[in-house]
C-alpha cells in the first residue's frame, strides 16, 4: 500500500502542549481504509475514531484516492503515563486485513520538568522577604513570613492574590509565544549546567533543563507563576536572565528591573529587549515603551556589553506593524483607497492642521487613535 501520514497532534517538534487531548492525524492511501488502531506498551486502542478531512482530499486528492482522519480515544497523557517518551504503533485496515504499519513517537517534557523542579529548592526565596523556604509535600513555606506557596500540578505558585490585586494582574486568553533569539540559545547551551531564569516566558514549545520558565499565566511549560517585581529567587542565584517584550507589559519595569539585578549572580549575563516603536499590544496590559537608552537606564548596575536592533525588531517591522493597524481601522472603501496609496502620497498629507478635513485620518475607528497613536494626553485633578 501506498500512503502518506501526518500527525496533526501532538505537534512535530513541540516538547510542550495539552497532553489530556487525544493523538490525531491522517492518512491518504491508494486502499479504502476502514478501521485503525493505536498500541503501546501492550495496550491496544481499537476504538480510533474514523473522521472525514476534506483538507487532506483537498491537498492530496491527485495523488491518492483515499484520505482519512483519526483521533484516538486515549489521550496523550494516558499513553505516555509521566514518561518522556513512547513509541506508538498506528495499524491500519482496509475490510480486516492488515495494510500497514505507522510508526510514531509521542514526546513529552513534562517528566523532564518534574525533574527540573527538583533543581529549583535551592534558589527558590519568599518573594515578599527574600528569605529561604522550607519544602512541604505540596508546598514552600516561609517561616518569617508565614506564608505558604503551593505546587500545583504544573508549576510553584507564587502568584498570591495580594500581588495579582498590587501589580493589576487580569486573566488573559492571549498566548504569548516566540523563539528564542540565536543569542540567548548561545547562553543556554554554553553552560549547562548554569540555572538561568525566562522572566516572562510566555509558552514554550521546547523543553531546557537550565531555564526556569516564569509566568504570570500556567501554560504546560510555566514552571514557577508570580510577578517580575516581586522575584521568588534568592540574591546572587542565578547565572542569567532573560526578558524579552516583557518590560512594557509590566506595572512597575524599574522594579522588575532592579529584581532582575538582585536575582543576577555577579558575572550573570542578562538578555532584555523592550518596545520601542510599537502600537498597543496587551497580554493582558501594555504600559511603557521605551528607547534603547530608557531600557538601559533600567540597569544601573550591569554593565551593557552590547547594543543591537535584531533583524526581529528591525524599522520595516514598525512602519508594516502602523499601516496594517491603521488599515484595519478603516471602513470600506477607504481601505482600498489607503492600502492602494504611493508611500509619497501617505507623507504628502500635510499635519494636523489639515486633518480634520481628510476621511482618512478623520474616519479612523477611536479605539485604533489609542492603539496607534503618536502620544497621548491626561487630564487629572488631585484627590
Amino acid at each position: 500500500m501506498n500512503f502518506i501520514f501526518y500527525c496533526d497532534y501532538p505537534p512535530a517538534g513541540h516538547d510542550y502542549y495539552d497532553a489530556r487531548k487525544p493523538v490525531v492525524g491522517w492518512v491518504s492511501s491508494d486502499v479504502r481504509i476502514d478501521r485503525m488502531e493505536l498500541a503501546a506498551d501492550g495496550v491496544v486502542d481499537r476504538r480510533v475514531r474514523l473522521v472525514p478531512r476534506t483538507d487532506v482530499e483537498k491537498a492530496n486528492r491527485k495523488r491518492f484516492r483515499h484520505h482519512t482522519g483519526f483521533e484516538s480515544s486515549v489521550t496523550v497523557a494516558e499513553w505516555l503515563k509521566g514518561r518522556d517518551s513512547l513509541a506508538v504503533l498506528l495499524r491500519l485496515f482496509s475490510g480486516e486485513k492488515a495494510v500497514g504499519d505507522i510508526p510514531l513517537t509521542l514526546v513529552s517534557a513534562l517528566a523532564r520538568k518534574q525533574r527540573k523542579r527538583d533543581r529549583l529548592g535551592p534558589v527558590l526565596a519568599c518573594p515578599q522577604c527574600h528569605a529561604a523556604l522550607v519544602r512541604l509535600s505540596d508546598a514552600f513555606r516561609c517561616e518569617p513570613c508565614g506564608q505558604t506557596y503551593s505546587t500545583t500540578g504544573n508549576s510553584v505558585d507564587f502568584l498570591t492574590e495580594e500581588f495579582k490585586k498590587t501589580f493589576s494582574i487580569a486573566p488573559t486568553e492571549n498566548v504569548s509565544a516566540w523563539g528564542y533569539d540565536p543569542k540567548i540559545l548561545d547562553i543556554i547551551r554554553r553552560n549547562p549546567e548554569g540555572l538561568f531564569l525566562d522572566c516572562g516566558a510566555g509558552f514554550r514549545n521546547q523543553h531546557y533543563d537550565n531555564v526556569i520558565n516564569y509566568e504570570i499565566v500556567d501554560y504546560p511549560s510555566t514552571d514557577v507563576l508570580g510577578v517580575g517585581e516581586r522575584l521568588p529567587f534568592a540574591d546572587d542565584s542565578l547565572d542569567g536572565v532573560f526578558s524579552v517584550a516583557v518590560l512594557e507589559h509590566v506595572k512597575s519595569p524599574k522594579d522588575c528591573a532592579a529584581e532582575i539585578e538582585r536575582v543576577l549572580k555577579p558575572g550573570g549575563v542578562l538578555f532584555c529587549a523592550a518596545a520601542f516603536l510599537q502600537p498597543v499590544h496587551a497580554y493582558p496590559h501594555h504600559y511603557f515603551n521605551m528607547t534603547s537608552l530608557g531600557l538601559e537606564s533600567l540597569f544601573p548596575n550591569l554593565e551593557i556589553k552590547e547594543r543591537e536592533v535584531p533583524l526581529s525588531l528591525h524599522p520595516m517591522k514598525a512602519v508594516t506593524w502602523l499601516l496594517q493597524g491603521y488599515a484595519n481601522g478603516l471602513s470600506e472603501p477607504l481601505k482600498s483607497r489607503f492600502l492602494k496609496m504611493p508611500v509619497s502620497e501617505l507623507l504628502a498629507l500635510g499635519g494636523p492642521e489639515r486633518w480634520h478635513e481628510l476621511p482618512l485620518v478623520r474616519d479612523l475607528a477611536r479605539e485604533k487613535w489609542f492603539e496607534l497613536a503618536n502620544g497621548t494626553t491626561i487630564l487629572a485633578v488631585k484627590k
